[in-house]
């Protein structure tokens, strides 16, 4: 797929070893993994993986790191462990 220039993955967590097979197939396109809360049905983060495969990322679960959000967008971040994130600007 020389022609293609721009894929994006979202849904499921990506692995690296898919994403490398569709960068092989697709050596022209940006690889883009991207991350939103199903009841949104809009993306939120994104991740870029640079065009270079040993640049990409090596996490230790062998998926494609979400990203960060987009500007003006804030992403809470919740703890290892049970229990939900807190938002505290909102209890105060």
């Amino acid at each position: 797929m020389p022609a293609l220039r721009w894929s994006l993955f979202y849904g499921e967590a990506l692995m690296l070893t898919h994403a490398r097979v569709w960068a092989a197939a697709a050596p022209n396109s940006v690889l883009e993994n991207i991350y939103g809360p199903t009841e949104m049905t809009v993306t939120w983060t994104e991740f870029r993986l640079p065009d270079r495969g040993e640049d990409w990322p090596r996490p230790a679960n062998g998926t494609v790191p979400i990203g960060t959000p987009y500007p003006g967008q804030e992403h809470p971040a919740t703890p290892p462990g049970p229990g939900a994130a807190v938002d505290r600007r909102r209890s105060r």
